[in-house]
């Protein structure tokens, strides 16, 4: 896994240095989206789940300035997904973990109070998904 972990972050790296570089042929932000997404899947193979969500989220982000709504919406997904393994303590969700019926209590409670950045790429997904409904 820490292999997975290593390429992830090289990924990530090399899609942030093709942003800030300057080139004459095809568009870096068709190279970094292809990078973040080499990286999202890097860091799903390490089980690390909320960096490749937020890997996802910036992947969106390139897909919109590509105005691939599509590709956006699916990025989105695949972050829900990512985030959806991790639980509101930052701890990915396996059977050593399971609390007692109170303490249980107590977290969703704060969850229920607390951001989440899932909150706001289903508003964002929803915005993206609608103008495409109507094409249909």
């Amino acid at each position: 896994m820490g292999d997975q972990m290593a390429r992830a972050e090289d990924f990530e790296n090399k899609a942030e240095k093709k942003l800030s570089s300057w080139g004459m042929f095809g568009s870096k932000f068709e190279d970094a989206a292809d990078l973040f997404d080499k990286s999202a899947n890097s860091y799903k193979l390490s089980k690390s789940w909320d960096k490749a969500g937020s890997t996802y989220v910036k992947l969106e982000n390139f897909h919109l300035k590509l105005e691939s709504k599509h590709e956006a919406a699916s990025a989105y997904v695949d972050a829900a997904h990512c985030y959806k393994k991790v639980n509101m303590n930052g701890t990915e969700d396996h059977p050593s973990n399971f609390e007692t019926s109170e303490a249980k209590e107590d977290s969703e409670a704060k969850e229920d109070s607390a951001d989440h950045p899932l909150d706001n790429a289903l508003d964002n997904s929803e915005s993206l998904i609608n103008p495409l409904r109507k094409g249909f």
